[in-house]
């Protein structure tokens, strides 16, 4: 039986990871370990995964100074000693057979990814969040590529991912200095790596998600989220400089880059270095490139003229989105 490992980065979580780990345990197929990452816990989070310790042999602490959800996956990756990988937040949890259902669709389909959908529960009450993998079956690299570009990537939780597939996704140039937004470039990765996936949409396979105002996934600012899109946008134009594609896949992935560049540079907050190799991608891409300006401004004009403005006057960008939102 291949072993499946399940990686959980925990920071101040405990609330919610008592339940978290108990669902790890309790899943019907076996032959897992459960590598916790303490990531530098300020509240009573280590000393509850040394008490799950002491249950199941299982579980496995690994207890580090605080950096960062990447950084606390990445530890739990290097430790892991299964064939797939599965990552959970330490505030969701899992139906009992979450893993043997997706590992039975891996061998099944002989796929190394398996996309799960979502609940998401808040305040007691239970719904499906809306995803753009709708069908169930397999989906082949060409179509899961462009449902990943067309929809801004997506998150590694709720997946299981061969092992070997991740580490290949982890190689892009885009993982130097990577702080944030390390989901949609991993998820970008992935899809090129990959000859197929599958996507089950069937109730067994959903993946809780609790939401909460501090939790990982949702302490964010809009400096963070300037930050997650600058490599996003790094991402993409990695991918388009290292991959060959086919016209149809390189138009969707360039008209999403640029379109990032264009919310990048309107932000307010914006780093003069990164916003300098923003701009760069502009210039290179976008102003040099007839066939790719064409291309833009049949797809959007607005992207095109934003682009243009936010390339030559960043200031006047600012102005203009700062009007936008007094008056929208």
């Amino acid at each position: 039986m291949e072993k499946v490992s399940i990686i959980i980065p925990v920071y101040n979580v405990e609330e919610y990871l008592p339940r978290c780990l108990e669902s790890c345990i309790a899943q019907t197929y076996r032959n897992i370990e459960i590598l916790v990452v303490n990531d530098g816990s300020k509240d009573q989070s280590l000393q509850i995964i040394q008490s799950f310790q002491e249950k199941d042999p299982r579980v496995i602490l690994i207890d580090k100074e605080n950096q960062g959800l990447y950084r606390a996956r990445i530890s739990g990756v290097q430790k892991a000693s299964g064939r797939f990988l599965f990552f959970l937040d330490g505030d969701d949890y899992l139906p009992s057979d979450a893993v043997e259902c997706l590992l039975d669709k891996s061998v099944l389909h002989s796929v190394d990814l398996v996309v799960a959908n979502f609940y998401k529960e808040e305040n007691g009450v239970v719904t499906p969040i809306p995803s753009f993998f709708h069908e169930e079956g397999v989906l082949e690299r060409e179509e899961f590529q462009k449902l990943i570009i067309d929809n801004t990537g997506d998150s590694l939780c709720g997946k299981l991912i061969s092992k070997t597939l991740y580490d290949t996704a982890i190689q892009c140039p885009s993982f130097t200095n990577v702080t944030l937004g390390e989901d949609q470039v991993i998820m970008l990765q992935l899809c090129n790596n990959i000859s197929s996936a599958y996507c089950c949409c069937g109730y067994s396979y959903y993946y809780y998600y609790v939401q909460r105002s501090s939790s990982i996934m949702h302490e964010r600012n809009s400096r963070k989220l300037a930050e997650q899109n600058y490599y996003y946008i790094v991402g993409l134009f990695d991918m388009m400089a290292v991959n060959a594609y086919k016209v149809e896949i390189y138009h969707r992935i360039l008209y999403r880059a640029l379109s990032a560049c264009c919310l990048y540079l309107r932000s307010s907050l914006l780093n003069e270095d990164k916003t300098n190799r923003i701009r760069g991608y502009v210039r290179d891409f976008y102003l040099n490139d007839k066939i790719v300006q064409r291309f833009v401004l049949d797809k959007n004009r607005l992207v095109a003229v934003m682009l243009y403005i936010g390339y030559f006057s960043p200031r006047l960008a600012k102005g203009l989105s700062r009007m936008r939102r007094l008056f929208s």
